[in-house]
């Protein structure tokens, strides 16, 4: 893996879990307080060029997909996620895979998937 392709920090964060009013454990995926930070680490990202689009209620949701190469870390899951802060823009991307790549504990590559949200 080459160091100089690692150009934008990134931070995976993991769901807390609280409990509502009915004493059942839930997370608002929205909601930044419901996220704590695992890592921070620098990052490749490698578009993959599939995107959809959804309508509906005036608004449409478009979902891209990213592949983002990492050092590997153990430990990382699906059910984390990517904050990435550039500027002025904040963007999350939901870790939807998980690669060992090789199999050599070198490299990660989180498949992800972000949304957007347009009117």
């Amino acid at each position: 893996m080459e160091a100089g392709k690692l150009r934008w920090q990134i931070t995976i964060q993991q769901r807390i879990q609280t409990p509502n009013a009915y004493g059942e454990k839930v997370a608002d995926m929205a909601n930044p307080a419901d996220w704590t930070n695992v890592v921070s680490c620098w990052a490749a990202f490698e578009p993959e060029g599939k995107e959809r689009e959804f309508h509906g209620k005036g608004e449409f949701l478009a979902e891209q997909t990213t592949v983002i190469r990492i050092r590997y870390l153990p430990g990382i899951k699906p059910e984390m996620r990517v904050l990435f802060v550039q500027g002025p823009l904040t963007r999350y991307l939901s870790i939807r895979k998980v690669m060992n790549k090789e199999e050599r504990g070198i490299e990660l590559q989180l498949h992800c998937v972000e949304y957007v949200q347009g009117g």
